[in-house]
């Protein structure tokens, strides 16, 4: 599917309307956590189904046409012991959302050449896990970290954990050094926080909890909003 070049202002701004809609209809949400199956199926009038799909590869997909996003059930912890929490399916929903608020009018309103759509200018938009993504997977990727975890919830969860407004700042690292008696894998990101050397993945732990998403989630939202910066000549402090 081809997209237009959309901002990072641009995505975030839909994602803010798309939310402020929602509690102007239904009410303020209360704690961090969007409730992002309550917008599919209530606000945007979706049916949200979550089923195997044969592909393993393909997460879910929006259909525009039937108003239908689907869910590949591997994404549910209950059906997946490999997965750990609700995270990533919440996290595709998110991406669905975001075909229909940004992308969704190139159907609605049949702008569309027959060479926009895939598949002889299908309704549907597959969401696979490739990790080379078009312009118009890394758009619904980027609206579903800002409507899951909206800039303004963010920064005031930033603030209750961390105790500040200051970003902190991250570092790669290799098997070659270690945090205490712990042996790290291949690389890893390591954040210094009241002066202790944290492994980026514990530090995040509790964002993950309070907006019910994936730690890796929130790692890049941290970096997209500059909470978290990346800083190769950070000195770690002495184990």
């Amino acid at each position: 599917m081809k997209c237009p070049y959309l901002s990072d202002v641009h995505i975030e701004r839909e994602a803010s309307l798309v939310l402020s809609g929602y509690e102007k209809k239904y009410g303020e949400i209360s704690g961090f956590a969007t409730p992002i199956e309550e917008i599919i199926e209530n606000y945007l009038r979706y049916t949200l189904e979550m089923r195997p799909l044969q592909d393993a590869d393909i997460l879910g997909f929006i259909n525009l046409g039937k108003k239908l996003i689907v869910v590949n059930s591997i994404l549910d912890p209950q059906e997946n012991s490999a997965v750990s929490n609700n995270g990533r399916a919440r996290y595709t929903m998110g991406h669905e959302c975001g075909h229909e608020i940004l992308h969704g009018y190139m159907y609605h309103e049949r702008i569309s050449s027959p060479l926009l759509w895939e598949e002889n200018n299908s309704e549907q938009i597959l969401c696979r896990s490739s990790n080379k993504k078009p312009r118009v997977e890394w758009q619904a990727d980027y609206f579903s970290a800002a409507v899951l975890m909206p800039k303004r919830k963010m920064i005031a969860c930033w603030k209750i954990i961390t105790g500040a407004d200051a970003p902190l700042y991250v570092k790669k690292i290799d098997a070659s050094m270690r945090i205490g008696h712990i042996v790290l894998p291949d690389s890893y990101d390591v954040v210094v926080v009241d002066n202790v050397n944290v492994p980026l993945y514990d530090f995040v732990t509790s964002f993950a909890e309070n907006f019910e998403v994936s730690r890796q989630a929130v790692s890049i939202r941290l970096k997209q909003l500059n909470l978290l910066r990346e800083d190769a000549t950070l000195e770690l402090l002495p184990a």
